[in-house]
């Protein structure tokens, strides 16, 4: 089953689950502070414009779209799992 992260201030990226839990909870199983959860993914997001892109208006499109996601990310309070 696939488990995702969950924001009620934010609509965040499907991501894989590997990605949802080591976001959530550290080596222990002790549940990470928010800052730790937004910083991981933070940096899962940021990855997606890696890669090979067909034209470089795609990549430009894609390169905004995470822009913008990061930004509103700062203002979220909550991340959790559904």
């Amino acid at each position: 089953m696939s488990m995702n992260l969950h924001s009620p201030q934010l609509d965040l990226w499907q991501t894989p689950t590997w990605v949802t839990y080591l976001a959530l909870y550290d080596a222990d199983g002790n549940e990470r502070t928010l800052a730790e959860k937004k910083h991981i993914y933070h940096s899962w997001v940021i990855q997606h414009s890696d890669g090979v892109w067909e034209t470089r208006e795609e990549l430009d499109a894609c390169v905004l779209r995470i822009r913008e996601h990061i930004k509103d990310l700062k203002h979220v309070t909550e991340i959790d799992i559904i």
